[in-house]
């Protein structure tokens, strides 16, 4: 399963199809997982993490684990349910966003802010990746992408 990606889904409460949220090693991942966490915890919804190849994959998982949960041999329910994660990664994935989490309290405590360089290094530099692309915009065109 070497082509397959950890996917964020997110159910808000009264919806039943879960909506894709992102994939859990882009930037920025673990402030999105934790934030769903806690908006699960309140009660406004469930939040899936899943390892699989689409998004269409996903919610058939979704759905075989609301209809069989010992289905999934490697499967883990947090928050009283409301976080669910199926497969290894996705598992990972929580302790993950956790440990940043913690990482960054404990940065706050200690020093009382957290430095520019300290947040570039775990929640990305949103303004870099633009330049960048835009950079390999301009120097490789469309991307072979078949544009004029």
């Amino acid at each position: 399963m070497a082509d397959t990606k950890v996917m964020i889904l997110w159910v808000r409460k009264g919806a039943r199809k879960p909506k894709m949220q992102g994939t859990a090693t882009a930037v920025c991942s673990a402030s999105k997982i934790e934030t769903f966490r806690r908006m699960a915890r309140a009660g406004r919804g469930r939040l899936y993490l899943i390892e699989g190849r689409t998004a269409t994959e996903a919610r058939y998982l979704i759905d075989g684990y609301r209809k069989d949960q010992e289905a999934f041999p490697v499967r883990m329910e947090t928050d009283g349910g409301k976080t669910v994660a199926l497969g290894a990664r996705a598992v990972m994935a929580i302790g993950g966003a956790a440990e940043a989490r913690e990482n960054w309290d404990r940065r706050v405590r200690e020093q009382g802010k957290v430095t520019e360089r300290q947040s570039k290094a775990l929640t990305g530099d949103h303004q870099e990746d633009l330049l960048r692309s835009m950079r390999l915009d301009l120097l490789f065109g469309d991307g072979g992408k078949g544009g004029a």
